[in-house]
């Protein structure tokens, strides 16, 4: 493993360490009190680095119905955002000019599981078949096809969004 890509590692590690693992234990401590729930998750929010904010948002709009709630610049002339909602799901899209893909930082090519970190995001729906069918006759692109998963009570399909993020859906 060359420098750069050691220490790319070490900086993904490193965030996870500090943001995700932390927000994790407050979120479960938060919720739950000696094993009583206190308060139920009526909502999830994910957040993208994309290269490009409005063909993302239009994407995720015309494709999965999300609305563009906000879009604009976080400050003058700074990263640009849009704040998509529906479905009980905020998704945030950040355009950041230092923002490379991992062919420009000189990383090998690699399946996105290959790297620590959040590297999909997915939707529970009722009508599997019909998301599915509605993909497929919009031409996107389908990364697998509805499988059941071994022992699974659950089947699901995965798509890439035009700057190949994976959105997997589960269903019956």
């Amino acid at each position: 493993m060359n420098r750069i890509n050691h220490i790319i590692l070490q900086k993904t590690a490193l965030i996870f360490l500090i943001l995700i693992i932390p927000l994790i234990i407050c979120s479960y401590s938060s919720f739950y009190k000696d094993g009583k729930e206190l308060q139920k998750i009526t909502g999830a929010f994910y957040a993208l680095s994309v290269r490009n904010v409005d063909t993302v948002a239009v994407w995720y709009s015309s494709n999965l119905g999300f609305s563009i709630d906000r879009k604009g610049e976080l400050v003058k002339g700074g990263p640009k955002f849009a704040l998509l909602r529906g479905h009980n799901i905020m998704i945030e899209l950040g355009q950041f000019k230092t923002a490379k893909s991992r062919s420009s930082w000189g990383l090998p090519e690699m399946e996105v599981q290959d790297v620590y970190g959040i590297f999909k995001i997915g939707f529970e729906i009722k009508n599997l078949d019909e998301m599915y069918a509605a993909a497929k006759d919009k031409g996107l692109t389908i990364l697998f096809p509805i499988v059941r998963p071994q022992g699974a009570s659950y089947r699901t399909f995965g798509l890439k969004d035009p700057e190949n993020n994976i959105v997997q859906f589960f269903g019956e």
